[in-house]
């Protein structure tokens, strides 16, 4: 679109700056990409950027279908840094509220919380009878034989980077509402959706009643999803869509 404008304006002043805007923004992209950073634009209204969805996004950790991962069938994780409110409370939640009704069904369930924590909520997770990995090195390995991730999330700003970096790896998901939004998933597509600690029960115990059918059309969906709307292409396609009309609508 740049190039374009270029092509189309008979200002020599405007193709000069138009040239220097267009080395400058595919030097930023460069950079950024090549780092792995964030970009997030809010919703701005009446100005040259309109309107942009705000979405996280992070390196590909690499798809694997639950079939062919070592699953433990018995095995939910919780991921998330817990010195963050937000975090704390959710790991509390799923260790204190939804992991009793799970191991009511099945004594045998465990509950993996995996983030730096503090001596006191780990002590009050293994209490409740998590287990607490604390910080990893490498992630993957720590989700070795999950086979879903709870994102019982109930405060806090900002999409769940835990819920992208499931979907890339083929985790099945059974979050809150409050854990998914701004990210435009479908419950029964995406995700299992539970805003209460029975409607956890029920997502897991359909993901095992249905095992592996159900688990790996949430894990090809959410995979999909992904690599369309969450993947760091997909996030350049938008960002290099939005700054070429940004740089149009200005020397309008």
């Amino acid at each position: 679109l740049i190039r374009q404008a270029i092509a189309a304006s008979s200002s020599a002043a405007i193709r000069a700056y138009l040239h220097s805007q267009e080395r400058r923004y595919s030097s930023l992209m460069n950079t950024l990409m090549a780092s792995g950073c964030i970009l997030c634009f809010a919703r701005v209204e009446g100005t040259p950027l309109g309107a942009m969805r705000v979405r996280n996004t992070l390196a590909d950790p690499g798809f694997v279908q639950p079939s062919e991962r070592a699953l433990n069938e018995r095995t939910v994780a919780f991921l998330g840094t817990l010195d963050y409110a937000p975090n704390r409370d959710a790991a509390l939640y799923a260790a204190r509220e939804v992991l009793p009704l799970l191991r009511d069904n099945d004594p045998e369930v465990e509950l993996v919380v995996i983030g730096e924590c503090d001596e006191e909520l780990s002590a009050m997770l293994a209490l409740s009878g998590a287990r607490v990995t604390g910080y990893v090195e490498e992630l993957g390995t720590a989700l070795e034989g999950v086979s879903a991730m709870l994102i019982p999330v109930r405060s806090g700003s900002g999409s769940s980077i835990k819920i992208i970096d499931a979907l890339a790896r083929g985790i099945p998901v059974i979050a809150s509402s409050f854990g998914v939004r701004g990210l435009g998933l479908q419950p029964d597509v995406h995700f299992l959706l539970a805003n209460e600690p029975d409607a956890y029960l029920a997502a897991w115990s359909r993901l095992q009643a249905n095992y592996p059918i159900e688990a790996e059309a949430l894990s090809k969906a959410g995979r999909e999803y992904y690599d369309e709307h969450l993947s760091m292409s997909a996030q350049k396609h938008d960002i290099d869509a939005a700054m070429s009309a940004a740089y149009l609508s200005a020397v309008r």
